[in-house]
């Protein structure tokens, strides 16, 4: 009975630190918009105003700025997670939804750092310590808190892809790369080294 309640009391005790994590993110992220103190706020209204054009008609457009192209771009960048964050954004259809569905997102990257961690330390205590550095990283809770940033999605598939990479899996690894690299062109060189 206790050994196997210490097997699973690292994933037990991983699982509250990503309840913590996203708690957390969420309670900041609610009160900066509520506030109307958001880390860039003209950038978070005009990704609210894409999604939520997209999620009610099923085209990409703003009235914020004129000059862009607005087909599932944002300032001209290519951002192919537009499209499935703006059927997810349906059904939470509100800045704070937009704000919830990216940490919901990042949080889910503690997984893949758990497994790596895991891996490394040989041990299923190692899957805690993995998932703790990932999440207590003040750079993790900042990109977390970045309103929704469509960059902020590379991280975690980023992560897997690393895991699946080091299991060999190199199908699953390429995939988890070009789903870390949809959000903008500029993930490209994190993706590749």
């Amino acid at each position: 009975m206790f050994k196997r309640l210490f097997i699973l009391l690292p994933y037990l005790l991983s699982f509250v630190l990503m309840w913590l994590f996203w708690t957390t993110a969420f309670s900041t992220s609610w009160a900066r918009i509520s506030a109307l103190q958001t880390i860039e706020p003209y950038a978070f209204a005009v990704q609210e105003q894409l999604l939520a054009n997209f999620s009610e008609t099923g085209s990409f457009f703003q009235t914020i700025h004129r000059g862009y192209d607005d087909a599932w771009t944002w300032s001209g960048h290519r951002a192919l997670t537009l499209p499935i964050v703006g059927y997810i954004y349906a059904y939470f259809p509100s800045p704070l939804g937009l704000s919830g569905i990216m940490i919901s997102w990042f949080v889910l990257g503690a997984i893949g750092a758990g497994q790596i961690g895991r891996n490394h330390l040989e041990s299923h205590w190692g899957y805690f310590w993995g998932s703790a550095v990932y999440l207590l990283a003040p750079a993790s809770m900042a990109l977390a808190l970045q309103d929704y940033q469509d960059l902020c999605l590379a991280l975690p598939c980023l992560v897997f892809a690393w895991f699946l990479f080091e299991r060999g899996h190199w199908f699953l690894s390429t995939l988890g790369t070009l789903l870390a690299i949809a959000p903008r062109e500029e993930t490209i060189p994190m993706a590749i080294f």
